[in-house]
């Protein structure tokens, strides 16, 4: 995902748009974490928040082996200033209480589900 988000912020920097830059734009998006698993535990999973200009993670919190990352979601972003943040994350996050709390509660535009597969000639969100 860091590639991924490298080569996007590459790809805005470069691009003549002032105001495609000017919006902060927020991913989250779990992994888990290759390597981190031992025979007596699985592989740890985290959920993080990454900023597409500098793809920097700004939040990030481990999900329980026996859990899920929708439960996560909201503790997440939730001590972050999101007002007028774009948030792009997987479809299993677009549950309805989510896309509310994001609107309603943070004051972010409405929410857009990341592209994917992500690639680097994806402009935007369906």
């Amino acid at each position: 995902m860091g590639a991924y988000l490298a080569d996007r912020h590459r790809i805005t920097a470069s691009a003549d748009v002032p105001e495609a830059r000017s919006r902060q734009v927020i991913a989250v998006d779990g992994k888990a974490i290759k390597g981190s698993g031992r025979l007596a535990a699985p592989r740890r999973h985290l959920l993080s928040a990454v900023t597409h200009d500098r793809a920097a993670t700004i939040a990030q919190v481990e999900v329980g082996a026996k859990t899920n990352e929708v439960r996560h979601f909201k503790p997440l972003l939730a001590p972050l200033d999101l007002a007028d943040t774009v948030v792009t994350f997987d479809a299993l996050h677009s549950v309805k209480a989510n896309i509310t709390w994001l609107i309603e509660t943070k004051k972010t535009p409405a929410p857009h589900p990341a592209p994917w597969p992500p690639s680097a000639t994806s402009s935007s969100a369906p």
